[in-house]
């Protein structure tokens, strides 16, 4: 094995101690004195506004019993949990700072008075501000126009993507028209980005009259042939400054310029506040909004993320070998994943083309090509998710390694639950004869760790490894980089590893599949290369790679190859964000996604298998003091059909009997999809909460082992949840 791990590591905690849901829930009730309302209301106003509404008099009552647990009930103390339990950053709830490996396991938080948040307008409200100012007739000539970057030849006609709006959803559809000697002069021209008044000089040169010409160039900029610099930034560290920065110097729009610049210096103040502001201030602009924006979207107004900065931040090095130990046997117990869109891909091109190279667009043309992916037309309506862990895509494992691994790990399995035993140690005698392979793995990847108590000097600590891998090490970090100048050294750093072999061009993906999509999207300028896709590029364009530019070719049937003709290189492909591109993607962005791990593994991980993974209980794994997999427990419906209505007086008599039955722990996550709610079911406002969020169907838990009086994270002695992402260079490749 040959990684080797960065010096700074980024550590996530929630915004309030564990301890505070000990002082809030109660036996049977809710001591609401206990929660610092102002922070806990701004939280909440950030994350569902309307819901906030209604918290004034939710808080009248200092301690209430629930005896009727309703829905209000439910919300505000789901939240409440979170923002003391997960880690995953999330508006004022959860942030993330900077560590470095050392000699000791001390993370000491500042007050929250200390924390940095920033504040930015949610970018459904740029999308929305940005569609209304290009929409008007006074303001088209001003603006610089480009060339749609989804634009591509196939014989006698140029293909793209036109977007079509339904409220604020976009629609994707592949459009046509014929080629002529005029529109590629101005395809051409626009490729540098031109105001209407050039490209009409060229026309006028070319001996049309004013008016048709211009009406010509109405027609381009309609079927969005081209495309104006007031689309929706993706790379940049703000969107509303650099819209700002586009219409400064527009007449006509001198007065919705000064109001945007008063908008921003409003979240530059807000974000100099200590969390817990009075949420009026954010009212202010609010206000500011209505009248520069058509049915303003009340309910995504506003973008934060959390900035926890620490007295001190360290991790012991010793847990980094600990580390490197255990990510060896699950190496070893990782199933090789194939990602079966790819293979079904390289399979149909080389039944096509055998060993000829052709453009990509060809090649993916959804009519006259292979297509990619399980789309079969362009129309489609984008469903864009965010996943915060390693994307699992589609994949299938090579028969020999499933079986041989299934095998082992369904004898481990019953000899633990024919022992009535809750884990499952594993030796690494017992992983002799099974192959360890780095080679196959990214040249940078991160782990998500939680450490559940950092141990002592006569106790090993006892960590969590939650996952290993990611095309990039610095997937999660990108969108972050604004926070502090730590993250983005980090990112940058990352960055620059995986950049060392000039033989190839590294190049970000850049797309922008929905506006929201765009929070977690926006990334600073990270790589030498860029191939933007429906999204303009700001970067000079002997840097930017079209996709008209691309060609594509299998060698021997195996290795997909891509090269840019211009440069004559191969590329390398980065998209350095966690998104979900697998969830209805279009097919250029998922294929070249797809291609970040081309030939390779994009992570490492410990899974049960087909076989086992549905089982009522799946026991803890552990080698030595790392645990790879926590115990789980999938309830059915049947198990729980005899609970009744929260509300009514047996209803924990019940809960008690199915714990025993089942043999649960006190404390556990409900699991849902990425998505954890604490429980501690011994308490019965715990117990409502999970009865009711279930509702009446399959539920899975998983146990919860953070040590509280041993924990990594403190503050004035009070305990915080943690994960902690660790980078390494993967020198085996």
């Amino acid at each position: 094995m040959s990684l080797i791990e960065f010096e700074n590591f980024v550590f996530r905690v929630p915004i309030e101690p564990v301890s505070i849901l000990n002082d809030v829930f109660r036996i049977d009730s809710v001591d609401k004195n206990k929660i610092n309302k102002a922070l806990f209301r701004e939280a909440l106003f950030l994350a569902t506004p309307e819901l906030s509404t209604r918290l004034t008099k939710w808080f009248k009552d200092d301690v209430n019993t629930l005896e009727n647990f309703g829905k209000l009930d439910f919300s505000y103390l789901k939240y409440l949990i979170r923002m003391s339990t997960r880690c995953t950053p999330f508006g004022l709830f959860a942030g993330c700072s900077v560590g470095k490996i050392g000699s000791v396991n001390d993370i000491e938080l500042n007050e929250k008075d200390k924390f940095q948040k920033k504040i930015r307008l949610d970018m459904d409200v740029i999308g929305s501000l940005c569609q209304g100012l290009k929409k008007r007739k006074d303001v088209f000539s001003y603006l610089v126009y480009h060339v749609n970057t989804s634009l591509y030849e196939l014989g006698d006609s140029l293909r793209y993507v036109e977007v079509s709006y339904k409220g604020s959803r976009r629609k994707y559809q592949l459009s046509s028209v014929e080629s002529d000697e005029y529109l590629l002069l101005i395809l051409d021209k626009a490729k540098q980005g031109k105001r209407i008044d050039e490209l009409l000089c060229l026309l006028t040169d070319e001996g049309f009259e004013e008016e048709e010409a211009l009406a010509y160039l109405h027609s381009l900029i309609d079927s969005q042939l081209l495309v104006s610099e007031l689309e929706l930034p993706v790379i940049g560290d703000n969107a509303l400054k650099d819209v700002i920065h586009v219409i400064r110097d527009i007449p006509v729009l001198g007065a919705v310029c000064a109001e945007l610049e008063k908008i921003n210096g409003h979240l530059q103040k807000i974000s100099e506040i200590s969390p817990g502001v009075d949420i009026t201030t954010y009212q202010t602009v609010k206000s500011d909004l209505s009248p520069l924006i058509k049915n303003l979207n009340s309910k995504y107004l506003f973008q934060c993320d959390l900035s926890v900065t620490p007295k001190q931040a360290t991790v012991d090095s010793k847990i980094l070998d600990h580390l490197k130990d255990a990510f060896g046997i699950i190496n070893k117990l990782s199933i090789y994943p194939e990602n079966e869109y790819l293979n079904a891909f390289k399979k149909k091109f080389y039944e096509r083309y055998e060993e000829e190279e052709v453009p990509l667009v060809e090649a993916l043309d959804t009519e006259s090509g292979i297509g990619f992916g399980r789309l079969t037309a362009l129309l489609t309506d984008v469903n864009s998710l965010v996943d915060d862990l390693y994307m699992k895509p589609q994949q299938q494992a090579t028969q020999v390694a499933l079986d041989k691994i299934q095998l082992f790990l369904v004898n481990k399995y019953d000899e633990c639950i024919k022992d009535k035993s809750l884990e499952i140690v594993i030796q690494e005698s017992e992983l002799n004869d099974f192959p360890e392979n780095w080679s196959d793995l990214p040249k940078t990847m991160s782990a998500m760790v939680e450490i559940l108590d950092k141990g002592s000097e006569s106790k090993e600590p006892l960590i969590h490894v939650g996952s290993f891998g990611g095309s990039t090490a610095a997937k999660l970090m990108g969108r972050f980089c604004h926070l502090s100048p730590e993250i983005k050294e980090l990112v940058e750093e990352i960055v620059s590893v995986e950049e060392k072999n000039q033989d190839v061009l590294h190049a970000e993906i850049v797309h922008l599949p929905e506006s929201r999509v765009g929070n977690i999207l926006v990334r600073p300028d990270i790589r030498q290369y860029e191939i933007p896709y429906l999204v303009n590029s700001l970067k000079d364009l002997k840097s930017v790679i079209n996709i008209s530019d691309i060609m594509i070719s299998v060698n021997n049937g195996e290795r997909i190859v891509l090269r840019s003709k211009k440069n004559n290189k191969e590329i390398n492909l980065f998209n350095t964000t966690a998104h979900n591109f697998s969830g209805g993607s279009l097919p250029i962005y998922q294929f070249l996604s797809s291609m970040q791990n081309n030939g390779k593994r994009s992570f490492v991980s410990f899974g049960w298998g087909a076989f086992l993974t549905r089982k009522p209980f799946l026991p803890r794994v552990r080698y030595k003091n790392i645990i790879i997999s926590l115990a789980k427990w999938n309830i059915s419906k049947d198990d729980y059909v005899n609970i009744p209505d929260v509300n009514e007086k047996n209803f924990m008599e019940e809960v008690n009997r199915l714990k025993k039955r089942l043999n649960l722990p006190n404390k556990f996550y409900l699991i849902k999809g990425d998505n954890k709610l604490y429980i501690d079911i011994s308490l019965s406002i715990y117990a409502k909460i999970l009865f009711m969020e279930v509702k009446k169907n399959p539920f899975t838990i998983e146990e919860f082992l953070f040590n509280e009086k041993n924990s990594l994270v403190t503050r004035d002695g009070k305990s915080f949840t943690n994960e902690c992402i660790f980078f390494y260079k993967n020198n085996s490749n």
